[in-house]
């Protein structure tokens, strides 16, 4: 960031140079550069401590509060005493939709390579249909290694989730 701050220091002292010379030179046969070069000197002269910018102040400011933010957040972990109960999620895991069928997958499956979750009923019976001669179906999806049983594995961990959604749904509606 100094840099940049730097950077700007000798463009906005270049520029006030130059009108320096344009408006301080009224013969033209005078050597031009010559007296750029001593303008810019004297500018570069006057203001030499890049630190004391105000953009460079801002950032210096904005890290100091980060600093003391962080070290206030590992102080309140230190105060957990462990209570699950006191959590309270604010984002809603959502449960991926399978890109054949356009329903909430039920049976998950995810490509090694890619990550991507399929229904293992509906990727199955696309792999056979198409001879085995697939790649992900998601758009965009930078995998182009073919898509066989080998590549999918389950996704445990989703599936226990799928699962706590039900039975969570269950008890909503009784």
């Amino acid at each position: 960031m100094i840099g940049y701050v730097e950077l700007e220091n000798d463009i906005v002292q270049f520029k006030a140079a130059v009108e320096d010379l344009c408006s301080n030179t009224t013969d033209i046969s005078e050597n031009c550069t010559d007296l750029l070069r001593e303008s810019y000197r004297k500018r570069q002269a006057l203001e030499t401590d890049s630190k004391s910018h105000g953009r460079y102040q801002d950032l210096m400011k904005t890290i100091e509060v980060r600093e003391d933010l962080e070290s206030v957040v590992p102080q309140t972990q230190e105060e957990d005493d462990g209570d699950d109960e006191d959590l309270v999620c604010t984002q809603e895991a959502t449960i991926p939709i399978d890109p054949f069928t356009r329903v909430e997958v039920i049976d998950p499956v995810c490509n090694k390579i890619c990550k991507h979750v399929y229904e293992r009923s509906s990727i199955l019976q696309h792999i056979t249909s198409r001879g085995g001669n697939v790649k992900c179906p998601f758009g965009g999806c930078s995998n182009r290694t073919r898509l066989t049983m080998d590549v999918l594995e389950d996704h445990d961990e989703l599936r226990q989730l799928i699962r706590r959604k039900k039975r969570a749904a269950n008890l909503r509606i009784t």
